[in-house]
């Protein structure tokens, strides 16, 4: 009878340190921070957890044994899931992006893992999906890819601008150094209202530079997000002039 209390003592311990060790296993699935779903061999869903459940807005009676690809994009193709199928058949694991739809309709990205689940024998009895929600990191992306198009565009635009302001530029220099070298040089033998007419185009040339030089200061707000805005009236044959 010792040795019947003492194997019935042994097997008790053994069931609460395999009770305790499935209680951790539990509440790893339940409070864990990826989605976690269990299919049968149908994938036919046979539970979710709770960051599931909150992730796509369907409560667990909307889940339990409906097809999982219920729960996924219609743009996904039917080669898609057969490829993964094809994977978790042959004991492999699959891994990936796949866009899944909330109950309200909307869409968003999980990085799934999907595994088989096998017997002691070693048949496949079950799929199992642990899935994070990459929906965030993914508009990232996206606006990142969009921010680096804007930047490039920028750039192309700021190259042929400045480009042009390099032509632009030296046409008014050389007017002023011409001019300016001309009249010194013929100031004693030129009449007043000639010499007079050299300076204005000196001014004439200066403004136009002016102007050029605003231009690339504008370019450098814009760039710094620092543009300052000011709407009045114009004179439109003077834009065009």
């Amino acid at each position: 009878s010792r040795r019947l209390s003492g194997e019935l003592e042994t097997d008790i311990q053994n069931r609460k340190r395999l009770e305790a060790k499935l209680r951790k296993l539990s509440q790893v699935v339940e409070q864990g921070g990826s989605a976690i779903i269990i299919t049968d061999l149908n994938r036919n869903i046979e539970y979710v957890n709770p960051v599931f459940i909150d992730n796509s807005g369907y409560s667990k009676e909307e889940t339990i044994g409906k097809h999982y690809r219920d729960f996924q994009s219609s743009h996904l193709s039917s080669e898609f899931h057969a490829e993964v199928w094809k994977t978790i058949s042959n004991g492999g694991v699959w891994r990936g992006e796949i866009v899944n739809k909330r109950k309200n309709g909307d869409k968003y990205w999980g990085f799934a893992v999907i595994s088989p689940i096998k017997d002691s024998a070693g048949k496949m009895t079950h799929c199992v999906i642990i899935q994070d929600d990459i929906s965030k990191q993914k508009q990232m992306e996206k606006e990142l890819i969009q921010a680096k198009k804007e930047a490039d565009s920028a750039n192309q635009a700021k190259s042929e601008f400045l480009s042009n302001m390099s032509h632009e530029l030296r046409t008014p220099l050389q007017g002023i150094n011409g001019y300016s070298n001309f009249a010194v040089k013929k100031f004693k033998t030129t009449k007043k209202d000639k010499l007079l007419d050299y300076f204005k185009e000196i001014s004439s040339c200066g403004r136009r530079l002016l102007v050029l030089l605003d231009d690339l200061l504008d370019l450098a707000k814009l760039e710094s997000g620092k543009m300052d805005y000011c709407f009045e009236d114009a004179n439109l044959s003077l834009l065009i002039s």
